[in-house]
């Protein structure tokens, strides 16, 4: 949740504003028995629209954040998105055939967007009255302005580094029309010489900073450097720190390929924190919430079927009816994976000696027609019943219902390097390998799958892996 520390007070503020003017309704209206048109049915929905509607801005990050616009924009689209919320609430409650009445409907979409979209409003006035007095980016205020600037609402910028983040300052600056502020120079203490980059001239290193900070107007410093000049930024930093100019440090140190940086706290301290997987926030509380609900629910459903597998196991092999196995989860937290047992009790010790019919690509061992495989194991690895028992694994939050297949730690040590980046997710029932060939696929293709679901995870994915997954395992096609 990418939330700056300057707007996230103002934001929550709101959310005990509409609460208070959400009870205040409610208490006004208790006090008036006999009062139509469904004032108290509807306040009581508003209150838990109000919650739920600060629950989603809260992990979605304020995605409608104050002063990202122009005012009229802002408060145009922030009145389309309450309209749509409300819209969407009502749907919900109508879908789960809750009781409600006409009147009601049409009270709550109007004290829903009294108490949701005015404090948006008194909160968008005090956000730009705050931002127009500091000298942060995307503030409107300019300090005394030198005179050649001409325009006394723009504020100006110096750019440390002259490298590709320097340039993407610059870009990031003259690109955006609602950027205010105007770049006039590059400091880089080992650039010499005429040069510029978009009308944006080289002025020179330490010395030429001082200088410009004492001459001109010198609203912020943004200090962008490649790795080689990033041990000469602590100079440029006090420079600008003991003359009273704010410093702004781009995030992306790092290069990055796939991780996205985001600021975290610890302890208290700002950090920037690379990862490749997604950031939590709402989605992934529902895709939690969904995995022990949807798990629950399919164990009541599927208990006689183990049951009825349980006993077959016993009855037809000697051992135990669940094979335990340990597995490596997120990040490579070790964790106990509960599957049906389909091979006779010995399988492991055996396994050293049918290394060589091993049918797979890299680290992973399979064999098709596996000797090792009890009658009973065969049947409940073509339906995929053995693993059912996986399912009290999820409940325990060792693994999601969607994900990439837990490996064994033996395997993981012989991984390539790209390849170990599939533990930077929870690990999965099924993925995007078990409904698209499985062991038709190589071992290379099946970590691509892999990598290509955790980059473009949403739970829409989700679901239609789920939807895939069915009538494959009623095909029978597990192996």
């Amino acid at each position: 949740m990418n939330i700056s520390s300057s707007r996230l007070p103002l934001l929550l503020a709101g959310l005990p504003l509409r609460l208070a003017l959400t009870l205040a309704a409610a208490i006004a209206a208790a006090s008036v028995w006999d009062i139509t048109f469904g004032v108290r049915e509807a306040l009581a929905l508003t209150l838990l629209s109000v919650s739920l509607r600060a629950l989603i801005r809260l992990q979605c990050g304020f995605k409608d954040s104050l002063g990202s616009n122009s005012d009229f924009t802002l408060l145009f689209n922030n009145f389309k998105s309450e309209i749509k919320y409300a819209l969407g609430f009502m749907t919900v409650l109508y879908l789960a055939e809750f009781p409600i009445a006409r009147s009601v409907v049409l009270t709550f979409i109007v004290l829903n967007m009294i108490i949701q979209f005015i404090p948006f409003c008194v909160s968008q006035m005090i956000f730009v009255t705050r931002k127009g007095k500091s000298g942060l980016p995307g503030s409107g205020a300019s300090g005394l302005t030198n005179d050649s600037q001409g325009d006394a609402a723009s504020r100006t910028a110096l750019v440390y580094g002259t490298g590709r983040k320097g340039k993407l300052v610059v870009d990031m600056l003259l690109t955006n029309p609602q950027s205010d502020i105007t770049p006039i120079g590059f400091i880089d203490p080992h650039a010499s010489g005429l040069w510029s980059y978009r009308d944006t001239p080289l002025i020179g290193g330490l010395k030429a900073l001082r200088e410009t900070i004492l001459n001109r107007q010198v609203d912020l410093l943004f200090i962008a450097a490649e790795h080689k000049d990033l041990q000469h930024s602590q100079a440029v930093f006090d420079i600008a720190e003991r003359m009273g100019v704010p410093v702004c440090v781009m995030p992306h140190i790092y290069q990055s390929t796939v991780s996205e940086c985001r600021l975290k706290m610890f302890n208290g301290r700002p950090a920037l924190v690379y990862s490749s997987a997604k950031e939590e926030g709402l989605s992934t509380v529902v895709k939690e919430i969904l995995d022990k609900l949807i798990a629950g629910v399919a164990l009541i459903i599927v208990s006689p079927l183990m049951a009825m597998t349980a006993a077959m196991i016993k009855m037809t092999s000697t051992g135990p009816v669940l094979f335990r196995q340990t597995r490596l989860g997120i990040n490579g937290a070790p964790f106990t994976l509960f599957k049906f047992r389909s091979m006779t009790a010995d399988a492991e010790q055996r396994k050293d000696a049918l290394a060589d019919g091993n049918e797979m690509s890299g680290p992973v061992f399979k064999i098709k027609h596996d000797p090792r495989i009890t009658p009973v194991g065969r049947f409940i690895r073509k339906y995929s019943i053995d693993e059912l028992p996986q399912l009290l694994n999820v409940l325990r939050g060792d693994m999601s219902l969607v994900g990439p297949r837990p490996a064994l730690p033996d395997e993981v040590s012989r991984f390539e390097t790209w390849q170990r980046r599939k533990l930077a997710v929870k690990p999965g029932v099924t993925c995007t390998w078990q409904v698209s060939g499985r062991n038709a696929i190589d071992f290379d293709a099946w970590m691509k799958l892999d990598l290509e679901y955790i980059d473009n995870w949403s739970l829409w994915l989700d679901t239609k892996i789920l939807a895939r997954t069915i009538p494959t395992v009623l095909k029978g096609a597990g192996q």
